[in-house]
């Protein structure tokens, strides 16, 4: 049981990597700008 789900962790992993780095390249300043928003709404926590 432990071998299936290893292997789906680690496709999940690949997965959001592959669609971050996508994402980072296509869109690097809308997550740049989201993220500055996301610390700015942290620090004011």
């Amino acid at each position: 049981m432990l071998f299936p789900c290893l292997c789906f962790f680690f496709f999940s992993l690949v997965v959001q990597a592959r669609l971050i780095l996508f994402f980072s390249f296509n869109f690097s300043d809308k997550i740049r700008t989201s993220l500055a928003i996301c610390m700015h709404d942290i620090k004011i926590l």
